[in-house]
């Protein structure tokens, strides 16, 4: 096994973009501790470990892209409430089936950017850095519960009952998609769908932000919540999210196809 003082020599401290392929869309996310074996990506909602996941990462100065699969080997969790930048939440992934043309771009690119980030005395250079070729994205991080991107349907109560679905959802609040006018600061009655009972949970919401590209939405905060209301909201995600982790790909450590 790699020791972990060859493992972290070989790590470029630099901070991409890349791009995390879901069922429920896809999630702009930053990735760091590069090497030619995978990554450590930041997220407040990493994935299982042993998960497959689809990755975008951009392997050249011009924008073009490589469409890699990862194995997700450890995870850290936020502690809600305590988020920092300094020691990030996120998962540290691990290359999966790479062909030998995909092989070859990842390790000149890795190859690259170790010449690029290198120092005049050859160390790497002791703080990440940011690629000018990939301006962030807003950093998921910063948030005080953990974030789920999931589609759930939800009902708005008003005058009439408006259909719709969310892309994530919290403890906290959720994005909900509409097409619907609304004014920020307003407050709404949610019903929320659970996507495997079809359960309804009733929740107060404030609107926060109106969002016009890509998914015309708004995203809202959970109002009005005893800590017995937001226990119960709690336990409702996580058995939404438990179910349809059940049903992701999960490998194993020791699988031939791990870079």
């Amino acid at each position: 096994m790699m020791s972990n003082e060859r493992r972290n020599s070989s790590r470029i401290h630099l901070e991409i973009g890349v791009t995390v392929l879901e069922n429920s869309g896809n999630r702009s996310l930053r990735a760091i501790d590069i090497s030619e074996r995978g990554m450590f990506i930041k997220t407040d909602d990493p994935a299982p470990v042993r998960r497959l996941i689809r990755l975008r990462v951009p392997v050249a100065s011009d924008g073009q892209e490589l469409h890699v699969l990862a194995m997700v080997v450890h995870r850290v969790l936020p502690t809600p409430g305590t988020l920092t930048m300094d020691s990030p939440p996120g998962m540290g992934i691990q290359l999966y089936g790479l062909g030998p043309l995909a092989r070859k771009r990842w390790t000149e690119w890795v190859k690259n950017l170790t010449i690029d980030c290198a120092t005049p005395n050859g160390e790497p250079p002791p703080v990440p850095l940011q690629r000018v070729d990939n301006p962030p994205p807003i950093d998921s991080i910063k948030r005080m519960s953990v974030r789920h991107s999931t589609s759930w349907d939800v009902k708005i109560i008003g005058d009439s009952v408006e259909n719709t679905r969310t892309t994530n959802i919290s403890a906290g609040g959720a994005f909900i998609l509409t097409t619907q006018p609304h004014t920020e600061g307003d407050t709404l009655d949610l019903i929320l769908v659970h996507p495997k009972t079809a359960e309804g949970f009733d929740i107060s919401c404030q609107i926060v932000r109106n969002v016009a590209k890509p998914n015309r939405g708004i995203g809202v905060r959970f109002v009005d919540m005893t800590d017995e209301r937001s226990r119960e909201l709690l336990e409702f995600i996580e058995s939404a999210v438990a179910q349809i982790d059940d049903e992701l790909v999960i490998l194993e450590q020791d699988d031939p196809m791990l870079a």
